[in-house]
């Protein structure tokens, strides 16, 4: 395999971890802010939604644009939304429609990157390792989707966020 293939599934990996840390981490707060499995619910039901929703769109505009330079930027607008995030709880300014547009915007952008991320697959492996490098790919998603949840909830449960 190459060194971007190696470079593109650890990029992919460190990305997929932070979205299943989030995935974890807001219902939580919800559930300790609100103290309501319906707005939990409700919270998870909206990330799916517009996950479902613009998947389609989002994959013409990976295949018509620059994918490295989508995963970046993408990269760097979800780090600054989190610090953006992390400072709103800083100054207890942090309410429901708020943390629901965050999340909103948040499956966006993780909708976005995972499209434009697949979408670049082909670009970087020869035909003959397709079958290898997206087992390889599968075995690192699973792996960051098992180990997100878990790293979330540690986070969460020994620092929490105080509002």
């Amino acid at each position: 395999m190459k060194k971007n293939f190696v470079i593109y599934i650890a990029g992919r990996f460190v990305s997929n971890i932070g979205d299943a840390v989030q995935v974890i981490g807001f219902p939580l707060l919800l559930f300790d802010l609100f103290g309501s499995a319906k707005v939990m619910g409700l919270a998870v039901s909206l990330i799916m939604i517009t996950q479902i929703i613009i998947r389609p769109f989002f994959g013409v505009i990976a295949d018509n644009l620059n994918r490295k330079n989508i995963m970046v930027n993408i990269d760097y607008i979800s780090g600054f939304m989190c610090l953006f995030m992390s400072f709103l709880a800083y100054k207890s300014f942090l309410n429901l429609p708020i943390i629901l547009v965050y999340l909103v915007i948040q499956s966006f952008t993780s909708t976005l990157f995972d499209t434009a991320s697949r979408a670049m697959m082909p670009e970087l492996i020869e035909k003959e390792n397709y079958e290898r490098a997206y087992s390889i790919m599968s075995l690192s998603n699973n792996i960051s989707f098992l180990l997100g949840p878990v790293i979330g909830t540690i986070i969460y449960s020994f620092m929490g966020i105080k509002i």
